[in-house]
């Protein structure tokens, strides 16, 4: 049972924090905004630290009325309630919490991803957005942040990732430009998550040792996206010669799981006109923590986001401790009121969090195959022996039982694939078992009675750090992994990081490589997969090769003593199959702790 806790701030003196002043505006303006929003709660993470402790955090946001700025965390008195349960928990607790720390921050180096649709819907509008974007460059510059921005039109494409150089993106600004297109917002807005998840993931992310680390943290990461048409063309309906596509269909409901490092990323949207999707829009705002602006005035743009800016800025941080709640997926309530001079602002959030835990030591083997087995170019055959090979080789033990896991999170792409995985251990009188992965991951209690767990999304990212986290702890108790699917070398939205099962550094996930275009066995190009020689895990395979007609990720070795056994090469499928380039990339990889 988790007893009672009531979290309340001290009254903050207004000396405690460096203000952003400017970025606080005393009225909204005119817009037609259906839902009046002025509570936040965002940023919500827990972890199980080193020395065993679990902490939740989370950031609350509160507004003026409609569209207007951020209320200052100087200001008024915060009381939360935290309720939690387990996964599939009929039944939340209220969280006792010892130590908490309530506190007013002011803005801590955001990170602001800009994603601003540029297609022919926007014409007429594109002076007002470089100058709303401007003056969110220079507040965000204020409180020493970076910016990314991404230009969405048919296709999207990251006209500068995540920087610090901020004369850098101001200049980037010019490169905006509107041109006849689909819109491709969904894609964008996925995109724009990947340059926020990206530059977090090259960083330092070492497990928190105790409480003052775990609460000492401070992520603060958004995107901000602007439009004045409608979605059409995040899963290529439009797909053209000229604009193939980027092999990666992106619906709505696809955007609420964006996050980086765990934490789910705020999202702002500001819809001008009639033409805008913003109910879409508003729930999606809403569930990430964010929140969506309406207007039908091109000259309230700028104004707009400088309140948006103001959302990024000083802010109520509420950190708790737990319970001993265990690793995993847990539900979460929150319930707060805020108490300023004449006035109360109620709000609520339930989402669910993942209780991360330390990375145990690797003890078992693991294998990566960047293959979508079932693709026409690989031999049955040839198909099943890897597939035989690969199961025993990470096996510990003689005769495993593996458990095959088809990621929820495929779209349909060669969805079958992981059945193929279980007939072909059938074949190989191997037993196993077939799952759906549940809808926030596979947990620990799923992998009991099993020697191998076979993960595979032949065609999309990783989308659930539960399964992550799952696979390593396997791996620290010495059972054998085998990751498979040929974008799984990196998660949806650059969300966390896959090296530690992968051994790889994800660079693009190959569509576009080498001038040629590669995907579901469509465009100009095609991968000639070749398998090293007089390899166990590889038997009669070594030394052959085939051709591959899907995209592979591009990635490059960590070298932490994993072992490339095959490596895949761009070729010309529209002149002979000659190379294209000179560049190899891993397509299949195997470690083995024990040899290092």
């Amino acid at each position: 049972m988790y007893p009672h806790a009531k979290i309340s701030n001290r009254r903050l003196g207004a000396g405690s924090l460096i203000s952003l002043g400017a970025l606080l505006f005393a009225c909204a303006p005119e817009q037609n905004e259906d839902v009046d929003l002025q509570s936040m709660a965002q940023m919500i993470r827990a972890a199980q630290v080193e020395s065993g402790d679990s902490f939740l955090s989370f950031d609350v946001v509160l507004t003026e009325p409609g569209a207007g700025p951020s209320i200052h965390c100087t200001e008024g008195v915060l009381s939360v309630d935290v309720e939690m349960s387990k996964p599939g928990g009929k039944k939340f607790e209220t969280v006792s919490t010892q130590n908490i720390r309530v506190r007013c921050e002011s803005s801590m180096g955001p990170d602001i991803a800009l994603v601003i649709d540029n297609s022919g819907s926007e014409s007429g509008t594109l002076g007002e957005v470089r100058e709303a974007a401007a003056r969110l460059i220079d507040h965000v510059e204020g409180a020493n942040g970076r910016v990314s921005l991404v230009r969405v039109s048919t296709e999207p494409s990251v006209i500068l990732p995540l920087s610090n150089d901020l004369e850098a993106v101001r200049a980037a600004l010019g490169e905006l430009h509107v041109s006849n297109g689909w819109t491709a917002l969904y894609d964008g807005i996925r995109v724009g998550n990947e340059t926020l998840g990206g530059a977090v993931l090259s960083e330092d992310g070492q497990s928190a040792a105790g409480a003052d680390d775990f609460c000492g943290i401070s992520p603060q990461r958004a995107i901000l996206m602007f439009t004045d048409g409608q979605e059409n063309n995040s899963s290529d309906e439009h797909a053209s010669e000229n604009y193939p596509g980027d092999g990666i269909n992106t619906r709505l409901e696809d955007l609420s799981r964006l996050q980086a490092r765990g934490v789910t990323t705020p999202i702002y949207s500001v819809g001008l006109g009639d033409e805008v999707e913003h109910d879409a829009l508003r729930g999606l705002a809403e569930s990430s923590g964010g929140k969506h602006h309406r207007t039908n005035s091109p000259g309230a743009v700028t104004e707009l986001f400088q309140h948006i800016a103001s959302y990024n800025g000083p802010r109520f941080k509420v950190c708790a401790s737990l319970p001993t709640t265990g690793c995993g997926v847990h539900d979460v309530k929150l319930e707060y009121r805020w108490d300023g001079p004449g006035r109360t602002i109620n709000g609520s959030r339930s989402s669910s969090v993942n209780v991360a835990c330390p990375t145990p030591v690797a003890q078992g083997k693991s294998a990566t195959v960047l293959l979508t087995l079932q693709n026409p170019g690989i031999d049955a055959r040839d198909a099943r022996e890897l597939v035989k090979r690969t199961a025993n080789w990470v096996s510990p033990v003689a005769e495993p039982r593996v458990l095959v896991v088809l990621d929820d999170s495929h779209h349909d792409e060669y969805a079958s694939d992981a059945a193929y995985v279980s007939a072909a251990l059938d074949r190989a009188n191997i037993a196993n078992d077939l799952v759906q992965e549940p809808e926030h991951g596979i947990d620990q209690t799923m992998l009991d009675g099993y020697d191998v767990v076979w993960f595979s999304n032949p065609g999309y990212p990783m989308d659930d750090q539960q399964s992550f986290e799952t696979l390593q702890a396997a791996i620290g108790r010495g059972m054998g992994v085998v990751l498979q699917g040929d974008d799984i070398s990196w998660s949806w939205g650059q969300a966390f990081d896959m090296s530690p099962l992968t051994h790889l550094s994800f660079e693009d996930n190959g569509t576009d490589a080498c001038g040629k275009h590669t995907d579901n066995n469509n465009g100009n190009g095609a991968y000639k997969v070749q398998y090293v020689p007089n390899h166990p895990m590889l038997g009669s395979l070594g030394g052959s090769s085939f051709l591959y007609g899907d995209d592979i990720d591009l990635t490059s070795p960590k070298n932490q003593g994993e072992e490339i056994l095959a490596w895949g090469s761009v070729v010309s499928s529209d002149k002979g199959n000659k190379p294209a380039c000179d560049r190899r990339v891993p397509v299949v990889v195997a470690y083995d702790p024990a040899v290092q």
